[in-house]
């Protein structure tokens, strides 16, 4: 879960991201970015590494819900 956060975080820092942002908020953004390409760069889906965050939450997001709706029960 804390992965799926990190790609959503990442996506809505990287909209907000301007030249006006405060320092702070750019070193959340880089520190973001860092982690989610360490994470896109170790998880696979199949044979292919995954390259952005779109296709990441687009392959991981049904099996996360699972996950979530199997602890549920």
């Amino acid at each position: 879960m804390l992965i799926l956060r990190q790609v959503v975080g990442y996506q809505a820092g990287k909209k907000a991201s301007s030249t006006s942002a405060s320092p702070l908020l750019k070193k959340q953004l880089e520190d973001t970015q860092k982690d989610l390409n360490q994470i896109l760069n170790k998880w696979k889906f199949g044979d292919a590494p995954i390259r952005t965050s779109e296709e990441f939450l687009a392959n991981f997001e049904p099996w996360i819900n699972k996950q979530l709706e199997q602890q549920k029960e």
